[in-house]
């Protein structure tokens, strides 16, 4: 898992998104075992979709997004996942991928492994 210096840098590096409406959500298909989410997809982009990012945090080795409704969406990058604006590594590992408003069109979730 990174350590707490380099998660608190992914958040740094993502904060810009505040303020930033969820316009989409997507989960690219993966060949490998899919990032557990709870909860699943469907409602997830139900309770997620049309809402603004209030706050972008961190919760131990956690990113938090605060939205405006009150939910938070919980990213844990664990050992070699990584939470950007763009320009992944590779295509191949993206696991989530947040279509927003604003100047950052995406925020990316991409982990090497599944």
């Amino acid at each position: 898992m990174p350590e707490l210096p380099e998660v608190e840098i992914m958040r740094r590096g993502v904060a810009s998104i505040a303020g930033c409406t969820i316009r989409d959500c997507r989960r690219p298909p993966s060949r490998l075992q899919p990032v557990e989410m709870t909860p699943g997809l469907r409602a997830f982009r139900r309770r997620v979709i049309g809402r603004n990012i209030d706050v972008v945090g961190r919760l131990g080795k956690r990113i938090v997004l605060e939205l405006d409704s009150g939910d938070r969406i919980v990213i844990e990058p664990r050992m070699s996942g990584a939470v950007i604006l763009a320009n992944p590594r590779d295509h191949a590992h993206l696991r989530l991928i947040l279509e927003l408003s604003g100047p950052a069109k995406r925020l990316l979730f991409w982990d090497q492994r599944g």
